[in-house]
C-alpha cells in the first residue's frame, strides 16, 4: 500500500523522504541497540495488544471460550522468554566489546610506551655518541701532549 502525498512525483521531495527514512532507522537501531530491554517491551506489548483486540472482537461477537484465550496469550511465556535471552545476550556481547574496546587500549598504550622509551635510548644513544666524539679527540690530544712533554722533559735532564 503506497501513501500518496501531493508532491510525491518531485524528486526532492523523494530524496528528502528517503534521508528522514534513512535517520529514523539509523537513531531507532542505535536506541535499540543502547536499550535492548525497549525493543522486547515494545514485541512483547505489541502481541499483547494484538491479542487483546482480537480477544475483544471474538468475545463482542459472542465466540470467545476458555479456550480462545489460552491459545491467544499461549505465545506470551515464550515471548518474554525470547526477549529475555535477547537482552541478556545484547547485554553480554556489550561487556566483552567494552572489555576487548578495554584490552585494545592497554595495548596501545604499551605499543607506544615502547615506542618513547626506544626513541628515548636512541636520544640517549646519540647523545653519548656526541659527547664521547670530543672527549676521544680530547683525550688523544692530551696523551699526545703528555708523550710530548715527557719527551721534551727527558731531554732537559739528560
Amino acid at each position: 500500500m503506497y501513501i500518496i502525498f501531493p508532491l510525491a512525483s518531485s524528486q526532492k521531495f523523494k530524496e528528502r523522504f528517503m534521508r528522514v527514512k534513512s535517520t529514523f532507522i539509523q537513531s531507532s537501531k542505535n536506541y535499540f541497540i543502547r536499550y535492548p530491554a525497549m525493543l522486547s517491551g515494545i514485541i512483547i506489548y505489541s502481541y499483547l495488544f494484538f491479542a487483546i483486540v482480537d480477544f475483544l472482537l471474538k468475545f463482542h461477537h459472542g465466540g470467545a471460550t476458555f479456550l480462545d484465550v489460552v491459545e491467544m496469550f499461549d505465545a506470551l511465556p515464550f515471548l518474554w522468554l525470547l526477549a529475555y535471552s535477547l537482552v541478556k545476550i545484547i547485554t553480554l556481547r556489550n561487556q566483552y566489546l567494552e572489555s576487548e574496546n578495554k584490552r585494545l587500549l592497554s595495548e596501545r598504550e604499551v605499543i607506544v610506551k615502547e615506542t618513547q622509551l626506544k626513541t628515548l635510548h636512541d636520544v640517549a644513544r646519540a647523545f653519548r655518541h656526541r659527547i664521547n666524539t670530543p672527549l676521544t679527540i680530547i683525550n688523544f690530544e692530551a696523551g699526545f701532549l703528555k708523550k710530548k712533554y715527557r719527551q721534551t722533559e727527558g731531554q732537559l735532564h739528560n
